[in-house]
Formats: C-alpha cells, sequence, structure tokens
C-alpha cells in the first residue's frame, strides 16, 4: 500500500506557498468508490484506489489540479460520467480518432478509460485504462503517433510526483525576505484557489 500523503510531501519544494491544509485531506469511503465506478464506467483498483480512498475528496493541497483533471473545478462529476461517451462520438464521426482508437486496440467504452491528465494549453492527455491489471498511465498526443494512444512507464504515483515537483518549484518565493503585503496577498490567493484545484470531483 502506497502512503500517498507521505510520498507527496516529500515533492513539495522549499519555501513554495501552494497551500496544504493536512486537516482537509479526506478520501472516499468504499461505497462512493462502488458508485464512482458505475457512474463513470469504470474499474478502480491498484494505485488509483489508494488514491480514492486516501484523498479522493480533498487532496489538502498535496495535489494541484492544474493537469489532474479529478481535482480541477472545469472538471464536473457530470463531465467525467459522459466522458466516454465524449470520445465516442468523435469515434463514430471522425474518421482520424477511430483509426487512432483502433489501431491502438482500444475502445472508449469497452476499455473503460478514465481522463487523468490533461492540459488546455497542451495537445496531450493521459488515460487509465481502467480494464487493464496495472497502474501504468497511457498517452495521447494530437500531434505526435498518428493521435495513437500508447503505454507509458508513468504509474500514477510518478505522475503526481512530477506535477508536484513542477509546481510547487514554480509557485515558490523566498518567504524569509517577503513583504508582509506581498505574503497576505499570496495567502489569500492560496486560500481561494484550493476550492479550484484541491477538491475531487468525482461525485455531485
Amino acid at each position: 500500500m502506497i502512503d500517498f500523503i507521505e510520498e507527496l510531501k516529500k515533492v513539495r519544494a522549499y519555501q513554495t506557498y501552494v497551500p496544504f491544509y493536512p486537516e482537509r485531506i479526506k478520501g472516499y469511503t468504499e461505497a462512493e468508490i462502488e458508485q464512482i465506478e458505475r457512474d463513470c464506467n469504470i474499474h478502480i483498483h491498484g494505485q488509483f484506489r489508494q488514491l480514492l480512498r486516501q484523498m479522493g475528496r480533498c487532496s489538502g493541497g498535496l495535489i494541484w489540479g492544474l493537469n489532474i483533471c479529478m481535482y480541477n473545478y472545469i472538471w464536473r462529476y457530470e463531465k467525467f460520467t459522459r466522458y466516454q461517451n465524449s470520445v465516442l462520438i468523435d469515434f463514430y464521426n471522425d474518421d482520424e480518432t477511430k483509426n487512432a482508437w483502433e489501431q491502438s486496440n482500444l475502445h472508449p467504452a469497452l476499455n473503460k478509460i478514465f481522463i487523468w491528465n490533461s492540459s488546455g494549453e497542451s495537445t496531450r492527455c493521459y488515460y487509465l485504462i481502467t480494464t487493464e491489471p496495472d497502474d501504468y498511465l497511457w498517452e495521447q498526443d494530437e500531434y505526435k503517433n498518428d493521435m495513437l494512444i500508447t503505454k507509458t512507464n508513468l504509474t500514477i504515483l510518478d505522475n503526481l510526483r512530477g506535477e508536484m515537483e513542477w509546481i510547487t518549484r514554480i509557485y515558490s518565493e523566498n518567504l524569509d525576505t517577503m513583504s508582509t503585503e506581498r505574503y497576505q496577498t499570496l495567502l489569500k490567493n492560496g486560500q481561494e484557489d484550493f476550492e479550484y484545484y484541491a477538491i475531487g470531483r468525482l461525485l455531485p
């Protein structure tokens, strides 16, 4: 069993101002996870299940959902429940999309895909193919490899470590020399952004 809380604490950059409220960390119950499986047509196992049990409802700031979809305010519950259908619409109406999935030997619904990591500024996204028994992410890039969906050597934990190392490094300053006014501004902004990027979105 991976302790995601301890693992992600380790990668936070020194003097980052990404907020961390350990008292707010909360996972989903087993019953809630079963509901998510039904509603989103996915299998939840391995690292994914461990993560949801430990901090699915709220990451406390240890995961900052700029790119991790399940913590990003843009990705509401309804968007996750309809995601496979939205991909299927493209599958049946766009030859390029259909070819990419078929040549990858995958089907959005039959293989119970889950959108894991996606940036509005990037053409690349990562999926969980939840019919697969392991924890590896699958990558699709709009401008590479004919849009094929390919298995990576990155697990969920690997991806989260990389994301949080990058984010907390970008959002860091020398707190020792920071003015009180600057500190108060960052604190206020962080508290507001917490609701956008640290709250789980997989249930209504």
